[in-house]
C-alpha cells in the first residue's frame, strides 16, 4: 500500500511488509513490557486477589507509557496527513459549471463522517460488489463500533482515575476490576463482542477469497492477527481473573499490553491507517468540489 511510505520511520513500513520482520514487531512492546514486570515485581506473579495493576501501576506504568505511544502515533498521522494533501495540491483543480458555493471545512467534515464513517453506508463502495463484500461490510461496521465503546470505556475509567484525584466524588466511575454489572462493564463486555462477531466476518470472508484473482500478503492478515490478538487476550484477562487463575491471568494481561501496544504504535504503516487517510481524502475532495455534497 501507497500510504506505508507517507511517514517516518519508514523502516516500521518495511518491517509491516513481511512475516519475517513479525519478531522485531513484537519484540519492542514485550522488552518494554517485560521491563515494567521486573522492575515491579521481579518477573514473579503477585499473590492474592489478581488486580492487574499490583504489577502494571496505572500512574506509573501503562498510563505513561500509552500516553506517550498516543501521541507518537498521532504526530505520525499528522505528518503523514500533511504529505497527503500536500500530494492533492499537486493535481489540477476542479472546475464547476453554474454556480456552487464551496463548502467550508467544518461542513466537509461533517458531511464525510456522517455519510462514509458512521454508516459506513458507501464502504460497499470500497471494492467489489459481491456477497463477500457483505461480510466485509458488516465485520468493519461491527468492528468500528466496538473500538468506539471501548474508547468511550476507557475515557469514562481515565476521567474517573485522574480528574477524581481532584473531584473526589467522581472518582468511583474509574475504579477497576468493575462488577459485572456496571453498566461501563456492560458496555465494555458488549464492545468485546461486537468486536469478535467482526472479526468473525472479516477473517471468514478473507480465508473464502478467490486465491486466483485476490491472494491475501502478510500485510493483510497482521492487522487482523493483532486485533484478534487484543480482543482474545482481553477477554481471557477478564475470565482468568473472575475464575482466579494467578498463574495464567497475569501473562496474559502482559501479552494483551503487548498487543495493544503493537495496534496503536504501528497503527499509521497498518491498513488500519486507511481509515484515516481514506477519510483525509474524502474531506479534501469534498472541501474542493471534486465531490458533491451530500
Amino acid at each position: 500500500m501507497a500510504y506505508k511510505n507517507l511517514m517516518a520511520p519508514k523502516i516500521f513500513g518495511t518491517w509491516m511488509s513481511s512475516g519475517k520482520y513479525l519478531p522485531l514487531l513484537v519484540a519492542i512492546p514485550a522488552a518494554i513490557w517485560l521491563f515494567v514486570w521486573y522492575l515491579v515485581n521481579g518477573l514473579t506473579i503477585p499473590e492474592g486477589e489478581i488486580v492487574y495493576s499490583k504489577l502494571f501501576y496505572g500512574d506509573y506504568t501503562i498510563d505513561p507509557i500509552f500516553t506517550l505511544t498516543f501521541f507518537f502515533m498521532v504526530a505520525t498521522f499528522v505528518m503523514g496527513c500533511a504529505k497527503l494533501i500536500k500530494s492533492f495540491q499537486a493535481t489540477p483543480g476542479t472546475f464547476v459549471v453554474g454556480k456552487a458555493e464551496k463548502p467550508c471545512l467544518l461542513t466537509a467534515i461533517k458531511d464525510t463522517i456522517v455519510t462514509e464513517i458512521l454508516t459506513h453506508s458507501k464502504w460497499k463502495d470500497c471494492g467489489e460488489v459481491k456477497e463477500s463484500d457483505q461480510e466485509k461490510f458488516k465485520g468493519h461496521l461491527l468492528l468500528f463500533y466496538a473500538f468506539i465503546a471501548l474508547a468511550v470505556v476507557t475515557g469514562i475509567v481515565a476521567t474517573g482515575h485522574w480528574v477524581g484525584k481532584v473531584i473526589e466524588w467522581i472518582a468511583p466511575i474509574g475504579h477497576t476490576p468493575m462488577h459485572l454489572y456496571n453498566p461501563v462493564k456492560i458496555l465494555a463486555n458488549a464492545g468485546a463482542i461486537s468486536g469478535l462477531m467482526g472479526l468473525t466476518f472479516l477473517t471468514r470472508r478473507r480465508m473464502n477469497l478467490d486465491t486466483s484473482k485476490s491472494a491475501s500478503s502478510f500485510y493483510d492478515w497482521y492487522l487482523l492477527g493483532v486485533i484478534w490478538t487484543v480482543f482474545v487476550t482481553g477477554v481471557f484477562s477478564e475470565l482468568l481473573r473472575l475464575a482466579g487463575v494467578a498463574n495464567l491471568a497475569y501473562p496474559v494481561y502482559f501479552l494483551h499490553l503487548v498487543a495493544v501496544w503493537m495496534l496503536f504504535a504501528y497503527l499509521p504503516w497498518s491498513k488500519l491507517g486507511h481509515l484515516v487517510y481514506r477519510t483525509v481524502a474524502l474531506v479534501y475532495a469534498r472541501y474542493t468540489g471534486r465531490l458533491p455534497m451530500n
